[in-house]
């Protein structure tokens, strides 16, 4: 027999995703459980949630790193089974009382009896749902019948609300594109969440979404952007800008990566990146402060890729610097590193885009 009230709780946070945390609780405590937690199973430590009863034990579980590599919930991923399963259907007694995720963190925090299930998603997503922090493992058991009695409206429910997460990335890279802004939103595990029209104007053939996975034609991009996403999320930021090529090699565009982290996570739903490509029409951003946002240059190696955009010689230029010609050439080659180009004439033709009058 299904609770109507937690029933009736679940189909409205279907429509209002923000209402899941709060769902979760009332979820778990109809079973005998402190809270639970969703969080997606195709894209690594990506999007999750957690209700307040477990939120501290969660944000814990993420920043020890148990999360990327969440071998307690990697035999649920791998089963798929259709319904709820505890800890004890997937591992035994003796894994629970020797592996380091029960013994050093579950453990000590009275939480090493859980059940979960495999939800479907939105856009090839697919979800774990899990119950943490039964009082035992047989109380974990105890409680799969009127899990499993509510699976299947949970189920609806979540696609409903996975819908509705992925129709508001949408509209927020839209309104990107309503201030000039070509932009995408890919997850933590490269799937491509949202673009907009600009987005996809300005790269055409140049990028797909092959397999839902955003890919580049420039092999030089897809390094950069699959670096960025192999990243640790709290290390993301370091990502900064690529550049991307077209299919002659020609640098064309430079673009942003931007991590999704805290308020952000939030307003995009996604823990994964903004890309966001750079204009160079600014001209209100000195020529030299421009090139130092967009591709996190040294104040000197901004200086310096700034003169040669303008066309003024090496030498010339290190002369205007006042440094050697080897100092220089030291400082281009770095330059040539953080834009990723490899010759003179790519870096002039690309930064040419992106300098102005102004010193």
């Amino acid at each position: 027999m299904v609770d109507a009230t937690v029933l009736a709780s679940l189909y409205e946070a279907g429509g209002s995703p923000e209402k899941w945390p709060d769902m979760l609780d009332l979820i778990a405590g109809s079973v005998g459980a402190r809270g639970g937690i969703i969080f997606s199973a195709t894209d690594g430590a990506g999007f999750h949630m957690a209700s307040p009863g477990v939120a501290e034990l969660f944000a814990d579980y993420v920043a020890q790193g148990w999360m990327e590599r969440n071998e307690r919930g990697a035999p649920l991923v791998r089963q798929r089974s259709p319904q709820f399963v505890t800890d004890t259907d997937v591992r035994s007694l003796d894994d629970i009382a020797t592996m380091p995720v029960y013994q050093e963190f579950f453990k000590p925090r009275g939480a090493c009896a859980g059940a979960g299930t495999l939800l479907q998603g939105a856009h090839h997503d697919m979800l774990v749902m899990t119950i943490e922090a039964f009082e035992s493992h047989q109380a974990a058991r105890a409680a799969l019948p009127r899990l499993d009695a509510l699976r299947p409206h949970i189920g609806r429910a979540m696609s409903l609300a996975s819908q509705i997460r992925n129709a508001r990335a949408q509209g927020l890279v839209d309104g990107l594109a309503l201030i000039g802004s070509a932009a995408a939103i890919v997850g933590a595990n490269g799937r491509l969440r949202a673009t907009n029209q600009a987005f996809r104007d300005q790269f055409g053939s140049l990028a797909s979404d092959h397999h839902a996975m955003l890919s580049f034609a420039d092999p030089h991009a897809n390094a950069a952007l699959k670096t960025a996403l192999s990243m640790p999320g709290r290390l993301r930021h370091q990502a900064g800008s690529i550049v991307v090529r077209d299919k002659a090699g020609i640098p064309i565009q430079v673009m942003h990566i931007v991590p999704l982290v805290r308020s952000a996570r939030d307003l995009f739903e996604s823990d994964g990146l903004l890309l966001l490509t750079a204009g160079g029409e600014n001209r209100a951003i000195p020529g030299a402060d421009l090139l130092r946002l967009l591709f996190d240059l040294t104040p000197t190696e901004a200086r310096l890729a700034r003169l040669l955009a303008e066309g003024v010689a090496l030498q010339d230029a290190a002369a205007h610097l006042g440094v050697t010609y080897g100092t220089a050439r030291v400082h281009l080659r770095t330059v040539f590193q953080k834009t990723g180009v490899r010759r003179q004439s790519d870096l002039v033709g690309l930064l040419g885009r992106y300098s102005s009058p102004f010193a």
